[in-house]
């Protein structure tokens, strides 16, 4: 079975959310993956309710938002091709060395739009 859950509200609020969802009897002791938009606060409240049974990915959606935002857009183009690109690679260590590459790459455009991408 699949699932989906969005949480759209405040960082602050998103503790919050999951401690009511956790009162309300969700097993957060459940393996389960956790597809988030990359603040800090949602990471860190779905950690503090599963714990290590939470696989943490980054949605790629806001992870090419914030690395394009950061860029002039001149750049943004080349670098959205490269991204979708790595995406469509099917074998993790091909899409993992093609971001790695282009982290390089944005090292030395814009530091910032690279830090974006952790």
């Amino acid at each position: 079975m699949v699932a989906a859950l969005g949480i759209r509200q405040g960082a602050t609020e998103n503790a919050t959310v999951l401690g009511d969802l956790m009162n309300g009897g969700f097993d957060f002791t459940a393996p389960r993956l956790y597809v988030l938009d990359g603040g800090k606060a949602l990471h860190a409240a779905v950690k503090k309710y599963a714990g290590e049974s939470a696989a943490i990915e980054r949605c790629q959606v806001h992870k090419r938002r914030n690395v394009l935002d950061h860029l002039a857009e001149e750049h943004q183009a080349a670098v959205a091709k490269k991204l979708n690109a790595a995406y469509a690679l099917e074998e993790y260590s091909a899409a993992k060395q093609a971001l790695n590459q282009l982290h390089r790459e944005l090292m030395d455009l814009n530091p910032s739009a690279a830090r974006s991408q952790d």
